[in-house]
């Protein structure tokens, strides 16, 4: 009984949405799972360079037994058994490396929460994107089952005509083409729609043998409010992620061009130390000797310092230039996803009035044929003209719906809902 249930439950179709497949995709990604991480990673760099700034603390112990020696004076200078515990914390009053670590592993998080916000928002559109397309795919083959039906109503009844003397061969003959054809086509579209699907179930981690559903999501065939082109841009220019990593990188640079200036400032650290030294165990804290020191240390090379200079000046001009190319790269992406978008709502009008106009055609065409003043060949020109109609409607509509996320990703924040 319960392998006839577990039999039934895997036999079942998956059913999928549109917010389940997102959902899937951001617990699943191994990519997002990788950028998470990084992330975690660089969190805690960021802790350890700022407890290293501000204070670090240390202990040291040792416990040497002397088993034999040859000069038994010795005993008198090196007990058989001596202790040493030396403890101290300290604190880097100023120091440009300590602080120099601390803002480079500020910016370095920065940088992967940008990396990983970037890696999720485009999970999510490739998510998007490969289920609406499957979603055409599907209503695609739609049309294509409905074409086939008609095929084959017309390739009887203009076989029946024949029979009666009212249809020639050549009536006959296009009906039967037009019926292959529409076999043809469900392959295609059927081909296309299998492989759209295991994309998308590729993209969330998922793979099926069964079957899988895809429940439609509510498109909205009327025209939107495209904002101005500028005003997209500016936005581009404040949300992009790549752009805004960019920027940190270049920061980085400026940082560490900074520290080459600075490295020939000394580091100045303060501590308190404790120190026991003897044959007995420490009985009390009272036995510890402890004292209060600050020390000045300094790293410098005459013939690098400058070299050094010179080469992170030239590091953070390659960062600028770099920046500027990202900064004309995003510009690039938003206008051409900006005039996809634009481009198909103005095919959106044009693909509904012909689709209607098809329909309108369609049926008209079906009355004449039935009083016999058109032929079958007249008639399947127009039933033609209609799936090519319907055809072009749901290219429209999801082409749409796709660059609407297309331009939302290309900015970094939800231009068009």
């Amino acid at each position: 009984m319960t392998l006839l249930l577990t039999i039934c439950l895997f036999s079942q179709p998956l059913t999928l949405t549109l917010e389940k497949a997102v959902e899937m995709a951001l617990k699943r990604s191994p990519v997002l799972q990788q950028s998470y991480y990084s992330k975690q990673i660089s969190t805690f760099s960021l802790i350890n360079s700022t407890g290293d700034l501000l204070a670090s603390a240390s202990i040291t112990g040792n416990y040497t037994n002397f088993d034999y020696f040859s000069d038994q004076s010795a005993l008198f200078i090196n007990p058989p058994e001596y202790y040493s515990i030396n403890a101290g914390i300290e604190t880097k009053a100023f120091s440009p490396t300590a602080l120099w670590n601390v803002l480079t592993a500020y910016n370095n998080r920065m940088i992967s929460i940008l990396q990983y916000e970037y890696t999720q928002n485009q999970l999510i559109f490739q998510v998007k994107s490969g289920y609406l397309n499957a979603l055409r795919h599907k209503h695609l083959l739609e049309v294509s089952k409905k074409a086939l039906e008609r095929a084959e109503l017309y390739y009887r009844l203009t076989k029946e005509k024949l029979a009666l003397g009212s249809a020639t061969k050549l009536d006959l003959l296009k009906a039967e083409v037009q019926m292959k054809k529409a076999k043809l086509d469900i392959l295609n579209a059927e081909r296309a729609y299998r492989t759209s699907l295991y994309n998308l179930l590729k993209l969330i981690g998922f793979g099926l043998k069964s079957e899988v559903l895809l429940e439609d999501v509510q498109i909205v065939d009327t025209m939107i409010h495209l904002p101005p082109l500028h005003e997209v841009e500016k936005m581009a220019l404040k949300y992009n992620h790549i752009l805004k990593e960019v920027k940190t990188q270049y920061n980085n640079k400026k940082i560490d061009l900074a520290y080459d200036f600075l490295s020939i400032i000394p580091s100045v650290t303060f501590g308190y130390y404790w120190n026991y030294g003897g044959s007995d165990k420490p009985s009390s804290i009272d036995v510890f000797s402890d004292k209060r020191g600050w020390s000045i240390s300094l790293s410098f090379n005459l013939l690098s310092y400058p070299i050094n200079i010179l080469n992170g000046y030239y590091y953070k001009k390659q960062k600028e230039a770099y920046y500027k190319t990202t900064l004309f790269e995003v510009i690039k992406n938003v206008r051409d996803a900006y005039m996809e978008l634009k481009n198909s709502l103005e095919s959106l009008s044009l693909s509904k009035s012909s689709l209607q106009q098809a329909k309108e055609a369609y049926n008209l065409a079906k009355e004449q044929y039935a009083l016999g003043k058109i032929s079958i060949l007249e008639l399947l020109d127009v039933e033609e003209s209609l799936k090519t109609s319907e055809v072009s409607y749901i290219e429209t509509i999801y082409n749409l719906e796709i660059a609407k996320e297309k331009l939302n990703f290309q900015t970094g924040m939800e231009v068009i809902k």
